[in-house]
């Protein structure tokens, strides 16, 4: 059986920030780094491509793009690939 246990407020915030900190780590640890992401803007200039070419080739699925926070973003390292597909 559950015992009802008394802690305080302070208390209840440490065990309730250490659990969300947790959890973040937990799924931080398969996300990328921002080395490892480029913006429409970073990719398009790597690539000397316009912004229209970049949406095309996403669309095309020469590139695939990543949204996170309603912002899109591409790997670096599949962008280099499209780079070495272009120049070929």
């Amino acid at each position: 059986m559950d015992k009802l246990v008394i802690i305080s407020r302070d208390e209840l915030k440490e065990l309730i920030t250490e659990a969300v900190t947790k959890a973040f780590d937990e799924v931080n640890k398969d996300t990328f780094t921002d080395r490892d992401l480029m913006t429409r803007v970073e990719a398009a200039e790597f690539l000397n491509a316009s912004l229209v070419s970049i949406r095309a080739w996403s669309k095309k699925g020469l590139i695939q793009p990543y949204t996170i926070g309603g912002r899109v973003f591409f790997k670096r390292s599949e962008v280099e690939s499209a780079l070495k597909q272009k120049n070929k």
